[in-house]
Protein backbone atom coordinates (compact mmCIF):
# COMPACT_ATOMS: atom_id res chain seq x y z
CA UNK A 1 0.00 0.00 0.00
CA UNK A 2 1.56 2.97 -0.78
CA UNK A 3 3.18 5.29 2.00
CA UNK A 4 0.68 8.16 1.90
CA UNK A 5 -2.79 6.46 1.24
CA UNK A 6 -1.50 3.95 4.92
CA UNK A 7 -1.02 6.69 6.35
CA UNK A 8 -4.18 8.42 5.51
CA UNK A 9 -6.22 5.13 6.05
CA UNK A 10 -4.44 4.86 9.53
CA UNK A 11 -5.37 8.78 10.31
CA UNK A 12 -8.80 8.12 9.34
CA UNK A 13 -9.55 4.65 10.82
CA UNK A 14 -8.28 6.23 14.26
CA UNK A 15 -11.03 9.16 13.87
CA UNK A 16 -13.44 6.52 13.33
CA UNK A 17 -12.62 4.67 16.51
CA UNK A 18 -12.80 7.25 18.38
CA UNK A 19 -16.47 8.88 17.04
CA UNK A 20 -17.53 4.83 17.91
CA UNK A 21 -15.69 4.64 21.79
CA UNK A 22 -17.35 8.16 22.09
CA UNK A 23 -20.89 7.27 21.62
CA UNK A 24 -21.01 3.92 22.90
CA UNK A 25 -19.35 5.93 26.11
CA UNK A 26 -22.52 8.55 25.56
CA UNK A 27 -24.71 5.45 25.83
CA UNK A 28 -23.07 4.76 29.29
CA UNK A 29 -21.38 0.72 28.52
CA UNK A 30 -18.02 0.15 26.56
CA UNK A 31 -16.84 -3.29 27.01
CA UNK A 32 -19.79 -4.73 28.80
CA UNK A 33 -19.01 -2.12 31.91
CA UNK A 34 -21.10 0.68 32.97
CA UNK A 35 -18.95 3.69 32.59
CA UNK A 36 -19.71 6.21 35.64
CA UNK A 37 -21.99 9.24 34.52
CA UNK A 38 -20.34 12.87 34.36
CA UNK A 39 -22.53 15.06 36.00
CA UNK A 40 -21.47 18.38 35.61
CA UNK A 41 -21.44 20.39 38.81
CA UNK A 42 -24.41 22.87 39.60
CA UNK A 43 -23.51 26.34 39.55
CA UNK A 44 -23.26 27.28 43.90
CA UNK A 45 -23.79 30.53 44.88
CA UNK A 46 -20.42 32.63 45.99
CA UNK A 47 -20.12 36.47 47.31
CA UNK A 48 -18.03 38.37 43.97
CA UNK A 49 -15.37 39.23 44.52
CA UNK A 50 -14.38 41.23 41.36
CA UNK A 51 -16.37 43.27 38.99
CA UNK A 52 -16.64 42.16 35.33
CA UNK A 53 -19.61 43.15 33.10
CA UNK A 54 -20.20 42.51 29.21
CA UNK A 55 -18.52 46.07 27.45
CA UNK A 56 -20.22 44.80 24.18
CA UNK A 57 -21.33 42.20 22.29
CA UNK A 58 -21.79 41.01 18.83
CA UNK A 59 -23.08 38.27 16.78
CA UNK A 60 -20.76 36.73 14.14
CA UNK A 61 -22.04 33.50 13.31
CA UNK A 62 -22.30 29.89 14.43
CA UNK A 63 -18.98 28.31 14.61
CA UNK A 64 -20.71 24.77 14.26
CA UNK A 65 -18.35 21.59 15.72
CA UNK A 66 -15.18 23.98 15.85
CA UNK A 67 -13.04 25.84 17.94
CA UNK A 68 -12.65 28.79 16.35
CA UNK A 69 -11.42 31.58 18.22
CA UNK A 70 -11.25 35.31 17.76
CA UNK A 71 -8.05 37.48 17.38
CA UNK A 72 -6.84 41.02 18.32
CA UNK A 73 -4.98 43.73 16.78
CA UNK A 74 -4.58 47.24 17.68
CA UNK A 75 -8.04 48.37 18.09
CA UNK A 76 -9.89 45.61 16.23
CA UNK A 77 -10.94 42.59 16.88
CA UNK A 78 -11.71 39.56 14.14
CA UNK A 79 -14.04 36.61 14.60
CA UNK A 80 -14.40 33.20 12.00
CA UNK A 81 -17.68 31.81 11.65
CA UNK A 82 -18.07 27.90 10.58
CA UNK A 83 -20.22 29.30 7.59
CA UNK A 84 -17.36 31.24 6.21
CA UNK A 85 -18.08 34.66 7.52
CA UNK A 86 -15.17 36.74 8.81
CA UNK A 87 -15.72 40.08 11.07
CA UNK A 88 -13.93 42.94 12.40
CA UNK A 89 -15.02 45.02 15.43
CA UNK A 90 -13.13 48.08 16.53
CA UNK A 91 -12.67 46.93 20.20
CA UNK A 92 -12.88 50.02 22.02
CA UNK A 93 -16.60 50.27 21.09
CA UNK A 94 -18.18 47.19 19.34
CA UNK A 95 -18.47 49.18 16.07
CA UNK A 96 -18.03 46.92 13.01
CA UNK A 97 -15.51 47.32 10.68
CA UNK A 98 -15.78 45.40 8.13
CA UNK A 99 -17.51 41.75 6.66
CA UNK A 100 -16.67 39.57 4.60
CA UNK A 101 -17.41 35.87 3.25
CA UNK A 102 -14.59 34.00 2.49
CA UNK A 103 -16.33 31.81 -0.32
CA UNK A 104 -15.88 28.04 2.02
CA UNK A 105 -16.77 27.20 5.61
CA UNK A 106 -13.92 28.14 8.23
CA UNK A 107 -12.25 24.87 10.17
CA UNK A 108 -9.71 27.11 11.01
CA UNK A 109 -8.93 31.13 12.72
CA UNK A 110 -8.46 33.62 13.20
CA UNK A 111 -4.71 34.22 12.42
CA UNK A 112 -3.73 37.93 12.58
CA UNK A 113 -0.19 39.44 12.04
CA UNK A 114 1.32 41.10 9.58
CA UNK A 115 -1.81 43.28 8.69
CA UNK A 116 -3.10 39.98 7.79
CA UNK A 117 -6.47 38.19 8.39
CA UNK A 118 -5.79 34.63 7.67
CA UNK A 119 -8.70 32.11 7.87
CA UNK A 120 -8.79 27.92 6.34
CA UNK A 121 -11.14 25.19 6.00
CA UNK A 122 -13.05 23.86 2.84
CA UNK A 123 -10.81 21.14 1.14
CA UNK A 124 -7.95 22.73 2.28
CA UNK A 125 -8.67 26.82 1.26
CA UNK A 126 -6.35 29.04 2.80
CA UNK A 127 -7.19 32.76 2.75
CA UNK A 128 -4.98 35.76 3.82
CA UNK A 129 -7.42 39.20 3.93
CA UNK A 130 -6.45 43.02 4.96
CA UNK A 131 -6.26 43.68 8.08
CA UNK A 132 -7.40 46.97 7.89
CA UNK A 133 -10.67 46.71 5.36
CA UNK A 134 -11.29 42.70 4.94
CA UNK A 135 -9.83 42.64 1.46
CA UNK A 136 -8.56 39.67 -0.23
CA UNK A 137 -5.07 39.44 -0.17
CA UNK A 138 -4.58 35.77 -2.20
CA UNK A 139 -5.92 32.91 -1.80
CA UNK A 140 -4.04 29.35 -1.45
CA UNK A 141 -4.15 25.32 -1.38
CA UNK A 142 -3.02 22.53 0.82
CA UNK A 143 -3.60 18.74 0.51
CA UNK A 144 -5.16 18.51 3.54
CA UNK A 145 -8.11 20.07 6.04
CA UNK A 146 -6.65 23.20 7.90
CA UNK A 147 -7.76 22.94 11.73
CA UNK A 148 -7.09 25.52 14.69
CA UNK A 149 -5.95 29.16 13.78
CA UNK A 150 -3.11 29.93 11.74
CA UNK A 151 0.10 31.15 13.01
CA UNK A 152 2.00 34.46 11.35
CA UNK A 153 5.51 33.96 12.01
CA UNK A 154 7.82 37.01 10.19
CA UNK A 155 6.80 36.46 6.75
CA UNK A 156 5.50 32.86 6.79
CA UNK A 157 1.90 31.68 7.54
CA UNK A 158 2.09 28.35 9.33
CA UNK A 159 -1.04 26.25 8.59
CA UNK A 160 -1.69 23.15 11.04
CA UNK A 161 -3.74 20.31 9.21
CA UNK A 162 -6.40 17.81 10.67
CA UNK A 163 -3.80 15.16 10.37
CA UNK A 164 -0.87 17.30 12.05
CA UNK A 165 1.07 18.23 9.42
CA UNK A 166 2.46 21.68 9.20
CA UNK A 167 2.39 24.18 6.24
CA UNK A 168 4.64 27.26 5.84
CA UNK A 169 3.04 29.76 3.10
CA UNK A 170 4.84 32.84 2.58
CA UNK A 171 2.72 35.96 3.72
CA UNK A 172 2.83 38.05 0.88
CA UNK A 173 1.73 35.28 -1.93
CA UNK A 174 0.32 32.39 -0.29
CA UNK A 175 2.62 30.24 -2.02
CA UNK A 176 4.21 26.99 -0.16
CA UNK A 177 7.71 27.50 1.45
CA UNK A 178 7.86 24.22 3.38
CA UNK A 179 5.94 20.93 5.01
CA UNK A 180 6.21 19.32 8.21
CA UNK A 181 5.03 15.62 8.50
CA UNK A 182 5.56 13.61 11.48
CA UNK A 183 5.00 9.88 11.86
CA UNK A 184 0.86 9.65 13.67
CA UNK A 185 0.04 6.86 15.84
CA UNK A 186 -2.51 4.85 15.21
CA UNK A 187 -4.94 6.76 17.13
CA UNK A 188 -4.97 10.60 17.57
CA UNK A 189 -6.99 13.41 18.76
CA UNK A 190 -9.17 15.59 16.59
CA UNK A 191 -8.26 18.67 18.75
CA UNK A 192 -6.67 22.01 17.67
CA UNK A 193 -3.42 22.22 18.90
CA UNK A 194 -2.84 25.68 19.20
CA UNK A 195 0.82 27.31 17.82
CA UNK A 196 2.95 29.48 19.91
CA UNK A 197 5.37 31.87 18.29
CA UNK A 198 9.05 33.96 19.52
CA UNK A 199 11.10 35.30 16.49
CA UNK A 200 11.44 32.89 13.72
CA UNK A 201 10.11 29.73 15.87
CA UNK A 202 7.27 28.11 15.82
CA UNK A 203 6.04 25.68 18.65
CA UNK A 204 3.23 23.38 19.03
CA UNK A 205 2.07 20.11 20.14
CA UNK A 206 2.02 17.10 18.56
CA UNK A 207 -0.14 13.49 18.86
CA UNK A 208 2.16 10.86 20.79
CA UNK A 209 2.84 13.28 23.42
CA UNK A 210 5.40 15.12 21.54
CA UNK A 211 6.15 19.36 21.71
CA UNK A 212 8.01 20.30 18.61
CA UNK A 213 9.63 23.57 17.60
CA UNK A 214 10.26 24.51 13.95
CA UNK A 215 12.28 26.88 11.88
CA UNK A 216 9.32 28.80 10.09
CA UNK A 217 11.82 30.46 7.55
CA UNK A 218 12.53 27.06 6.40
CA UNK A 219 10.73 24.19 8.26
CA UNK A 220 13.50 22.24 9.56
CA UNK A 221 13.28 20.92 13.29
CA UNK A 222 14.90 22.97 16.28
CA UNK A 223 13.61 20.54 18.99
CA UNK A 224 11.21 17.36 19.03
CA UNK A 225 10.95 16.72 22.96
CA UNK A 226 8.51 14.02 24.59
CA UNK A 227 5.97 16.03 26.99
CA UNK A 228 4.40 11.96 28.00
CA UNK A 229 5.43 8.75 26.72
CA UNK A 230 2.24 6.40 26.08
CA UNK A 231 1.24 3.74 28.70
CA UNK A 232 -1.68 1.08 28.75
CA UNK A 233 -2.05 -2.13 26.75
CA UNK A 234 -4.30 -0.67 24.36
CA UNK A 235 -3.87 2.26 21.61
CA UNK A 236 -6.88 3.89 23.51
CA UNK A 237 -4.58 3.87 26.45
CA UNK A 238 -1.55 4.94 24.88
CA UNK A 239 -3.43 7.98 23.09
CA UNK A 240 -1.21 10.70 25.10
CA UNK A 241 -1.68 13.53 22.46
CA UNK A 242 -0.40 17.10 22.91
CA UNK A 243 -3.73 19.46 22.45
CA UNK A 244 -5.19 22.77 23.15
CA UNK A 245 -2.93 26.02 23.30
CA UNK A 246 1.05 25.69 24.10
CA UNK A 247 2.26 28.28 26.96
CA UNK A 248 5.54 30.18 25.84
CA UNK A 249 6.99 32.65 29.23
CA UNK A 250 9.88 33.35 30.73
CA UNK A 251 12.16 31.40 28.08
CA UNK A 252 9.94 28.29 28.16
CA UNK A 253 7.40 26.37 26.31
CA UNK A 254 4.73 24.41 28.24
CA UNK A 255 2.54 21.91 26.79
CA UNK A 256 -0.32 19.44 28.40
CA UNK A 257 -0.76 16.23 26.81
CA UNK A 258 -4.34 14.02 27.54
CA UNK A 259 -3.19 10.96 29.45
CA UNK A 260 -0.23 12.10 30.03
CA UNK A 261 1.66 15.39 31.69
CA UNK A 262 2.05 19.19 31.98
CA UNK A 263 5.63 20.19 31.62
CA UNK A 264 8.01 22.48 30.57
CA UNK A 265 10.93 23.21 27.89
CA UNK A 266 13.75 24.88 27.97
CA UNK A 267 12.98 26.89 24.35
CA UNK A 268 16.75 26.85 23.70
CA UNK A 269 17.89 23.80 24.50
CA UNK A 270 14.74 21.90 24.02
CA UNK A 271 15.65 20.17 27.71
CA UNK A 272 12.82 19.14 29.82
CA UNK A 273 12.75 21.78 33.08
CA UNK A 274 10.04 19.76 34.86
CA UNK A 275 6.96 17.47 34.25
CA UNK A 276 4.15 16.27 36.24
CA UNK A 277 1.49 13.78 35.59
CA UNK A 278 -1.38 15.19 34.41
CA UNK A 279 -4.53 13.98 31.87
CA UNK A 280 -5.13 17.08 30.10
CA UNK A 281 -8.89 18.03 28.84
CA UNK A 282 -7.53 20.71 27.03
CA UNK A 283 -4.36 23.17 26.73
CA UNK A 284 -2.32 25.51 28.59
CA UNK A 285 -2.41 28.79 30.37
CA UNK A 286 -0.25 31.11 32.26
CA UNK A 287 2.18 33.68 33.35
CA UNK A 288 5.98 34.28 34.72
CA UNK A 289 4.70 32.80 37.87
CA UNK A 290 2.02 30.11 37.47
CA UNK A 291 0.71 27.43 34.79
CA UNK A 292 -2.91 26.64 34.77
CA UNK A 293 -4.20 23.46 33.53
CA UNK A 294 -7.78 22.06 33.34
CA UNK A 295 -8.24 18.05 33.53
CA UNK A 296 -10.29 15.77 31.85
CA UNK A 297 -12.64 16.16 34.92
CA UNK A 298 -12.77 19.87 34.83
CA UNK A 299 -10.83 20.59 37.57
CA UNK A 300 -8.50 23.31 37.37
CA UNK A 301 -4.90 23.84 38.60
CA UNK A 302 -1.82 26.30 38.91
CA UNK A 303 1.23 25.06 38.82
CA UNK A 304 4.71 26.97 39.83
CA UNK A 305 6.77 27.47 36.94
CA UNK A 306 9.81 27.05 38.85
CA UNK A 307 9.81 23.64 39.58
CA UNK A 308 6.11 22.64 38.68
CA UNK A 309 4.84 22.56 42.30
CA UNK A 310 1.25 22.31 42.42
CA UNK A 311 -0.09 25.81 43.81
CA UNK A 312 -3.62 25.05 44.01
CA UNK A 313 -6.97 22.93 42.62
CA UNK A 314 -9.97 23.92 42.17
CA UNK A 315 -13.12 21.43 41.86
CA UNK A 316 -15.77 23.38 41.75
CA UNK A 317 -16.61 23.14 38.21
CA UNK A 318 -16.74 19.65 37.45
CA UNK A 319 -17.61 17.89 34.32
CA UNK A 320 -18.33 21.35 32.88
CA UNK A 321 -16.28 21.28 29.53
CA UNK A 322 -14.43 23.84 30.45
CA UNK A 323 -11.85 25.96 27.89
CA UNK A 324 -8.44 25.97 28.37
CA UNK A 325 -8.10 29.02 30.86
CA UNK A 326 -6.64 32.58 30.07
CA UNK A 327 -4.49 34.58 33.11
CA UNK A 328 -5.99 38.08 33.13
CA UNK A 329 -4.46 40.61 36.20
CA UNK A 330 -5.57 38.54 39.00
CA UNK A 331 -8.14 35.95 37.65
CA UNK A 332 -7.86 33.17 35.75
CA UNK A 333 -10.59 33.11 33.59
CA UNK A 334 -12.24 29.57 31.79
CA UNK A 335 -15.67 29.27 29.75
CA UNK A 336 -17.97 26.19 30.29
CA UNK A 337 -20.40 24.43 28.35
CA UNK A 338 -23.43 26.56 29.08
CA UNK A 339 -21.98 29.47 28.04
CA UNK A 340 -20.78 30.85 31.65
CA UNK A 341 -17.53 32.49 32.01
CA UNK A 342 -15.75 31.98 35.22
CA UNK A 343 -13.11 33.96 36.85
CA UNK A 344 -10.61 32.28 39.50
CA UNK A 345 -8.30 34.03 41.78
CA UNK A 346 -4.85 33.54 40.31
CA UNK A 347 -3.11 32.85 43.61
CA UNK A 348 -5.82 30.30 45.49
CA UNK A 349 -8.00 29.39 43.00
CA UNK A 350 -10.94 31.32 44.90
CA UNK A 351 -14.05 31.92 42.58
CA UNK A 352 -14.29 35.89 42.23
CA UNK A 353 -16.85 36.17 39.71
CA UNK A 354 -18.72 34.80 36.88
CA UNK A 355 -20.21 36.26 34.14
CA UNK A 356 -23.26 34.16 31.58
CA UNK A 357 -22.89 35.39 27.50
CA UNK A 358 -25.50 33.46 25.15
CA UNK A 359 -25.67 30.11 26.58
CA UNK A 360 -23.63 28.80 23.73
CA UNK A 361 -20.35 26.28 24.49
CA UNK A 362 -16.88 28.12 25.08
CA UNK A 363 -14.81 25.39 23.04
CA UNK A 364 -11.80 28.03 21.98
CA UNK A 365 -9.74 29.61 25.17
CA UNK A 366 -10.68 33.38 25.87
CA UNK A 367 -8.76 36.35 24.37
CA UNK A 368 -6.88 38.47 26.97
CA UNK A 369 -6.28 41.89 26.15
CA UNK A 370 -3.92 44.48 28.60
CA UNK A 371 -3.61 47.89 26.87
CA UNK A 372 -3.58 51.47 28.18
CA UNK A 373 -6.98 51.81 26.71
CA UNK A 374 -8.92 48.73 27.30
CA UNK A 375 -8.64 45.90 29.77
CA UNK A 376 -10.65 42.90 28.54
CA UNK A 377 -11.26 39.50 28.30
CA UNK A 378 -12.53 38.20 24.48
CA UNK A 379 -15.08 35.38 24.43
CA UNK A 380 -16.69 33.00 21.60
CA UNK A 381 -19.18 31.21 22.10
CA UNK A 382 -20.76 27.99 19.77
CA UNK A 383 -23.73 29.87 19.28
CA UNK A 384 -22.02 32.61 17.74
CA UNK A 385 -21.70 35.04 20.23
CA UNK A 386 -18.69 37.38 20.40
CA UNK A 387 -17.99 39.03 23.89
CA UNK A 388 -16.16 41.39 25.24
CA UNK A 389 -15.85 41.64 29.16
CA UNK A 390 -14.04 44.20 31.21
CA UNK A 391 -14.09 46.16 34.32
Amino acid sequence: MNVAIHSLFKFKLGCLMLLLISMLGGCGWFGGKKTPTRVPAELAEFKPNLSVRTLWQAQVGSSGRFALQPAHSGDLVVAAAADGTVSAYQLSTGQLRWRVTAGFPISAGVGVGNGLVVVGGGEGDVLALSLTDGAVRWKSKINAEPFGAPALVQNVVVVRASDARLFGLDAEKGSRLWTVQRTLPPLVMRTEALMATSADTLFTGMPGGRLLAVNASNGNIRFDTSVALPRGSTELERMVDVIGPVLLNAGEVCGAAHQGRVACINIQTGALSWARDFSAAVGLGGDARYVFAVDTRSHVQAFSRNGGAVVWKNERLQYRALSAPVSWGRAVVVGDFQGQIHFLAREDGAMLARVPTDGGMVRAAPIMVEQSAINAVIVQTANGGLFVLGQ
